[in-house]
């Protein structure tokens, strides 16, 4: 019997021939549909599958296929089916099963906000077949793990299951039109570039149809089924068709900024009609301003740096910490970019007292060895910098932006002691709810005959800064001013806090129920089902939230 990493390496091999041979069929064959652009969606949709490949490698240690090698016993593998039978039996189960998990990411609106990043792609060929949101990717491969343990088949038959809808997704995706007669003779059966074509159609009434991955049957027999009289003309969603909307952070980010059935208009920062300003000489000016002096506060304060790079690294808490860069890069250089290059910043002394003050700051902490002061005081430099080259006024408009930088300070030990104190109180007040019973000695708690420790790492540090920091993120995407950022910063670190009341308690849970205690690593397991409720929290919130307007027009002298 071939082993796990066998069938994993043959399917990769699939995915790759597949790839090639659609490729040079979309490209060179007379059954090209048309000629699809490739330079940005390419980048893009590639990006997207490393993201998601990075993303699941990280929180799921097993394959499928390793998962369901390790399980000795199953409903399907007690039937004794040949190999051949219970991978054709499995091919019929996770169709119809991905058919109704497609068309439930249609119809719920949360779920709809994570899968419409496959139907933004404004064309359609082999690279979007692999075009899916990371948040999807997990949620699916989630979902496929319970029907692992459910179902019990063997890894061979998954095997097998994989070949074929690999080179499936790849060939109902293509950017071909097969001849008339094998269209017509497959249709009745099989999903084919025509039948999926229509799925990905920008009328929205044609996206809502043609659920089926390998099969047609499942749309015919429930009902949504659109037989492809005429090729769509136009596909992707309406909503995204700027040239903009196809990069690879934007593209990451649609889930926040699609509103249903409401058009982009000119005072959104997504306007379509959104003007782009060059480089005044006045902004050249305070870019060069503002590139001396961080270089120069980087080199100074070297010591500083190395240390929050350090806990960044080392200490799970911190390493949300590594994306406010990215972030304050991303939201400046781009998705704000055309309102903020429309003022004009006023380069001048502001900032300078408070340059002095972080620099008198830094020396004295770093004299007595206060760390989280000497990472407050290279915070405050930056903004002492910011402030000398934008100019007061710029610089309080963009002050939402601009603190965002103090994410980057490692502020744990201010909230660590009262979050292990309520995670307590979490445990405690869950046990005299449930009538169990149980005894409390300080950090110490009894439940039944198992023993738990409310250590540091138990207090849901990780996922109170983590929502923090994300709900500080969507809220710069959403508004402007700094309590409304603030507001849903809150929100999101109470987020987290209520993510780790139910990890605490679904623990306590699950050990009375089994009469054991899981380990560290199942505790892991449940925290990153967590934080993806958390996201998808917050992605909701975000999405009945109102869009604050930027202004996208230099003002008059």
């Amino acid at each position: 019997m071939p082993s796990t990493t066998i069938l994993d390496n043959l399917a990769d091999a699939t995915f790759l021939l597949a790839t090639f041979c659609f490729f040079l069929m979309e490209r060179y064959s007379s059954l090209k549909r048309t000629l699809a652009p490739i330079r940005l969606r390419w980048l893009t949709n590639i990006g997207l599958m490393l993201a998601s490949m990075m993303l699941s490698s990280i929180l799921f240690t097993h394959s499928i296929s390793e998962i369901a090698a390790e399980l000795p016993n199953g409903f399907i593998r007690r039937l004794s089916l040949p190999v051949w039978l219970e991978a054709a039996l499995l091919l019929a189960l996770l169709d119809c099963f991905y058919y109704w998990v497609h068309r439930v990411f249609h119809e719920v609106p949360l779920l709809w906000r994570i899968h419409l990043v496959h139907h933004s792609d404004t064309a359609v060929d082999i690279s979007t077949s692999v075009r899916h949101h990371p948040l999807e990717k997990i949620l699916v491969t989630l979902l496929l793990c319970l029907l692992v343990f459910a179902l019990g088949f063997s890894a061979q038959a998954f095997g097998l299951y994989v070949l074929v809808t690999t080179a499936s997704a790849i060939m109902t995706h293509a950017n071909i039109t097969l001849p008339t007669s094998l269209e017509r003779g497959l249709r009745p059966w099989l999903v084919t570039p025509a039948v999926h074509a229509v799925h990905h159609s920008s009328h929205a009434q044609e996206t809502n149809c043609n659920y089926g991955s390998v099969f047609s049957v499942w749309d015919r027999l429930f009902g949504t089924y659109s037989a492809p009289t005429h090729g769509p003309t136009r596909f992707g969603l309406e909503y995204f068709r700027r040239e903009q909307d196809g990069t690879l952070l934007a593209t990451l980010i649609q889930p926040l900024q699609y509103r249903q059935n409401t058009p982009r208009t000119q005072g959104q920062a997504t306007s379509p009609h959104q003007q782009t300003h060059r480089l005044s000489p006045a902004w050249r000016q305070a870019l060069l301003y503002s590139g001396l002096g961080l270089g120069l506060s980087l080199l100074a304060f070297w010591p500083t740096v190395l240390d929050l790079t350090r806990l960044w690294t080392d200490v799970e808490a911190y390493q949300y910490a590594w994306f406010v860069g990215p972030m304050f890069v991303y939201i400046v250089g781009w998705y704000r970019r055309d309102s903020i290059l429309a003022m004009t910043p006023q380069t001048g002394y502001f900032g300078l007292p408070l340059m002095l003050a972080a620099a008198l700051i830094w020396l004295m902490c770093y004299s007595a060895e206060i760390m989280l002061g000497q990472h407050l005081a290279l915070v405050i430099m930056l903004q002492g910098i910011a402030l000398c080259a934008l100019g007061k006024t710029l610089y309080l408009k963009l002050l939402p932006i601009m603190l965002l930088l103090f994410l980057m300070i490692p502020s744990g030990d201010l909230f660590q002691l009262p979050l292990r104190h309520l995670t307590t109180h979490y445990l405690s007040g869950f046990a005299i709810l449930a009538d169990l019973p149980h005894s409390l000695d300080g950090y110490r708690l009894t439940i039944g005959e198992q023993h738990y420790v409310v250590l540091p790492a138990c207090s849901g540090l990780s996922l109170f800064l983590l929502g923090g920091f994300l709900g500080y993120s969507i809220g710069l995407l959403l508004f402007r001013s700094v309590h409304k950022v603030l507001a849903l910063a809150a929100v999101g670190a109470a987020f987290g806090m209520l993510a780790n009341a139910i990890r605490v308690c679904s623990i306590v849970s699950i050990d009375w129920v089994n009469g054991t205690q899981m380990n560290l690593a199942e505790h892991k397991d449940i925290q990153w089902l967590l934080v993806a409720l958390m996201i998808g929290s917050l992605l909701y919130l975000s999405g009945r939230l109102k869009l604050e307007a930027w202004p996208h027009t230099r003002p008059e002298p």
